[in-house]
């Protein structure tokens, strides 16, 4: 009987430590099949979290610690980060799980265009700011895992949404959107501040810029290349950098094909109603406080495999049916039944972030 018992303290006393091993383990935070939230990624969607949460509640983060404070309904800033990373950690997790129900795999090309996107952020942050993600724990090769596993929010859309998709959007419920919200336009603009101090320049500085650019619209609408008039601005203003290519022939300059509201947040509203007015090839002039522009409106090709509509096409998606799987996609998340690690959640705690 004696040493029955200490041979069950023995496997109590190695059971308790295993216990006290795992709930002291903070290399994961949160499991959903075989995929495995470790904490350096964890810490990058606690990253993310915080800039969500500080964008949609406006938050002022020149007035004090904003970790400390409180939001309007009472819920702690800190709480609110910690929701919003666990809300994106399960929708992440429930994206991959469902490509995997659809034996959706991420292609080579996939996992290369996410790479580089990742290296070259990297590179930014290391070099020309402070590199928050890696002063909070987040290695880069963790940035990477953790960019990679957002992508597959995306990949899940186009899947469900694309051609072939459970919930598939027709082509021409895309092309009608793609011709009647989106613009191909080629533009000269130059600044009506100091680009470096943003005060207004002189008067007759601003008039002559607008008298030059005005010539140019003239010269647009009397037949004169577009290539040939942005080669007078770039003399007149001693831009020459880029004019070129490496064989020394003239640049020839590319239409920007963008949606309304782009155009409206980029450049002005008048510019929209300018360009829905205006004829294929008309130029016309837009001032806005900051800048003044010559806008071309250019021929937009609405063809099924034309080079605009490719390149548009996965906005074109979102546009029409981006809310609807959001909306979706949280639903799915917030019933997803992860398994959680509490130690790791409650010891990566949103206050010891270094924002």
């Amino acid at each position: 009987m004696k040493h029955l018992k200490r041979g069950i303290s023995l496997v109590l006393a190695f059971v308790l430590a295993l216990s006290l091993t795992a709930c002291g383990d903070t290399t994961w935070v949160y499991k959903y099949d075989d995929v495995t939230i470790t904490s350096g990624i964890y810490l990058a969607f606690l990253l993310d979290g915080y800039s969500q949460v500080v964008s949609e509640e406006s938050l002022d983060t020149t007035e004090g610690d904003v970790l400390s404070q409180d939001l309007s309904d009472g819920t702690s800033v800190v709480d609110r980060v910690k929701e919003v990373a666990k809300e994106n950690v399960s929708q992440v997790l429930f994206a991959m799980s469902e490509l995997n129900r659809l034996g959706v795999e991420m292609t080579e090309e996939d996992n290369s265009m996410v790479d580089t996107q990742s290296d070259s952020m990297w590179t930014y942050y290391s070099q020309f700011s402070n590199n928050a993600y890696e002063n909070n724990g987040t290695s880069e090769e963790s940035f990477k895992t953790y960019n990679r596993y957002n992508y597959s929010i995306t990949k899940l859309f186009e899947t469900l949404y694309g051609e072939g998709g459970e919930k598939e959007i027709s082509v021409e419920d895309l092309l009608d959107y793609f011709e009647n919200n989106y613009y191909s336009f080629k533009t000269i603009s130059a600044p009506l501040v100091d680009t470096s101090t943003g005060e207004a320049i002189e008067e007759s500085e601003a008039n002559e810029t607008k008298e030059r650019l005005d010539d140019y619209v003239t010269q647009l609408n009397d037949g004169v290349s577009f290539d040939t008039v942005q080669a007078l601005e770039n003399v007149a203003t001693g831009n020459t950098d880029g004019s070129t290519d490496s064989d020394g022939n003239p640049v020839v300059a590319q239409a920007n094909v963008l949606d309304v509201d782009t155009i409206s947040s980029s450049i002005s509203e008048d510019a929209v109603t300018q360009l829905a007015s205006a004829e294929v090839n008309e130029a016309f002039a837009i001032e806005t406080d900051t800048y003044y522009w010559v806008i071309q409106k250019c021929e937009l090709d609405v063809s099924e495999g034309s080079e605009d509509f490719t390149n548009n096409r996965l906005n074109i998606m979102n546009a029409l049916k981006g809310e609807e799987y959001d909306t979706w996609l949280t639903e799915q998340g917030n019933s997803l039944d992860m398994t959680v690690n509490n130690h790791a959640v409650n010891y990566y705690s949103p206050k010891k972030l270094k924002v």
